[in-house]
């Protein structure tokens, strides 16, 4: 019989620990108390990405941490001069952007950087494209753009907003781009791929929220769309036409919610943010099915790992 894959909830907060509690124990939902961790030193964590075999990074400030779901540190990458924002993994490379106006390209296996890519602006979040030659960053002067990742050379670009783009979540097929603006505005764009050329162009616009929007995520089969913001808010929406599929409230839900994540069956969303806790919502329903207060600060991200 084949063993069932844990899925497990990270969570880091300003109190400079990590924690990780499996997700889908009895009545999936965990029941035991997490393990947490110290392992990023004196730097607030900013992104938590699975390395898709069944570890994690941590991005802090300026470094990016691999860790096991037991808490070992397993390697430590050095190389951005700031915060790094946001790392994607693929075969034996990652990719990561940084305040620090650059994009890198990292060797797992030595732990060191292959290619820095100067860019014009802070970069907040990073995805690659299913060439594996390309990636899509967006940045604080409101711009989306791609670059090669083999030479370095600027591809695209596109321009929808004179603010900074907060949050960017990008389809497993490359076609499609989803950006919230600090304005609280959600930009659908289509991403056409021909003759080795990328072109943006923009489809719908609407307003997700009156307040900062902190972070954008597609569910796992791409039909919805979740952002949340720095009013407490978590709202999710039609992938396809930008139409309200609903909101996650609570009365005690307070403050900014800096992250959110699916499980991999899209059945259950996990959100957190400042008023340190950690949340299970029902995707269906829109209940929330467990409420987690371990840290002593703020919840700074999140992300689900399946191992």
């Amino acid at each position: 019989m084949a063993t069932q894959q844990k899925v497990s909830l990270v969570v880091a907060s300003y109190d400079l620990h990590y924690s990780v509690t499996q997700l889908n124990g009895p009545g999936n939902i965990a029941t035991q108390h997490n393990d947490s961790y110290n392992a990023f030193g004196n730097s607030q964590a900013n992104r938590i990405v699975p390395t898709n075999d069944g570890k994690f990074a941590i991005c802090a400030n300026p470094l990016i941490i691999v860790v096991d779901p037991k808490g070992s540190k397993l390697q430590q990458f050095n190389g951005h001069q700031t915060n790094v924002t946001d790392a994607v993994f693929s075969d034996n490379n990652f990719y990561t952007c940084s305040e620090d106006r650059t994009i890198k390209v990292w060797n797992k296996t030595t732990s060191r950087s292959t290619l820095s890519i100067s860019t014009g602006s802070a970069l907040n979040a990073i995805a690659l494209l299913p060439t594996k030659t390309a990636v899509v960053v967006c940045n604080e002067k409101g711009q989306i753009e791609i670059y090669d990742i083999v030479k370095g050379d600027r591809l695209a670009f596109i321009s929808i907003a004179t603010c900074p783009v907060r949050s960017m979540a990008v389809t497993k097929d490359g076609t499609k781009v989803y950006a919230a603006t600090q304005d609280g505005q959600v930009h659908m764009l289509n991403l056409k791929y021909e003759n080795k050329q990328y072109e943006f162009s923009e489809f719908e616009k609407f307003e997700a929220h009156k307040e900062i929007p902190l972070r954008i995520i597609l569910s796992p089969d791409e039909t919805l769309l979740v952002t949340t913001s720095s009013d407490s808010q978590v709202r999710m929406w039609d992938a396809a036409t930008g139409k309200s599929a609903g909101e996650f409230t609570c009365s005690d839900m307070k403050k900014f919610v800096w992250d959110a994540a699916f499980t991999p069956d899209g059945k259950m969303l996990c959100t957190a943010g400042t008023d340190m806790s950690a949340r299970v919502w029902d995707v269906q329903t829109k209940a929330l099915l467990a409420h987690y207060e371990w840290h002593k600060k703020g919840i700074t991200c999140l992300n689900v790992i399946t191992y």
